[in-house]
C-alpha cells in the first residue's frame, strides 16, 4: 500500500466538512444564502476537483490514455448510473427515464452531479493528452528537437 499524503487527507476533510455543513444549512436554515454554501461553492467544490485532478495519470501512449479513461468510466460511471437509477425508480417514478442526468425542476439530484462532471473533467483530460500526443509526433523528428521542424 502506498504511503498517503497527510495534507492531501486533511483537504479532503476539510472539503467534506464544509459540503456537509453546507447541506445542513440550505436544507435546514436559510437556503442557498448562507456563508457556508457560499464558501462551499466558491472553495470546497473547486478543492475536491482540483484534489482528484492531482491524482490523474499522465500517459505518452493512445493504450495508456484508453486503458485510464476506461479505469475512471468503472470507477465513476457504475456508481453513478446505479445510484441515478435507485433514485429514478425510487424518488421520481412519473419521469422519463433520461430524467437520470438531467430535470428541469431538480437539476443535480441532490448532490451526486459532481461524480458525472468529474468524469467530464477525465475526458476533458484525456482529450489533451491525445491532442499532447499527436502534436509532439507530428512535429518531432527522429533525433531532433520540434522546435527544428517551426523554422
Amino acid at each position: 500500500m502506498k504511503e498517503r499524503i497527510h495534507w492531501v487527507d486533511l483537504a479532503k476533510a476539510f472539503a467534506i466538512f464544509c459540503v456537509v455543513f453546507g447541506h445542513i444549512e440550505h436544507f435546514s436554515m436559510n437556503g442557498y444564502t448562507g456563508f457556508w454554501n457560499r464558501f462551499q461553492d466558491l472553495y470546497c467544490m473547486p478543492l475536491f476537483f482540483f484534489l482528484s485532478g492531482m491524482f490523474a495519470k499522465q500517459t505518452d501512449n493512445w493504450y495508456g490514455i484508453y486503458s485510464n479513461l476506461k479505469k475512471k468510466a468503472v470507477q465513476l460511471l457504475i456508481p453513478f448510473l446505479c445510484t441515478g437509477m435507485l433514485y429514478t425508480i425510487i424518488c421520481i417514478k412519473s419521469r422519463p427515464w433520461w430524467s437520470l442526468f438531467w430535470w428541469p425542476e431538480g437539476g443535480a439530484h441532490n448532490g451526486y452531479w459532481f461524480v458525472w462532471a468529474l468524469f467530464e473533467i477525465y475526458m476533458l483530460f484525456s482529450i489533451c493528452q491525445l491532442i499532447d500526443i499527436w502534436l509532439t509526433n507530428r512535429w518531432k523528428r527522429p533525433g531532433g528537437r520540434p522546435s527544428e521542424n517551426l523554422k
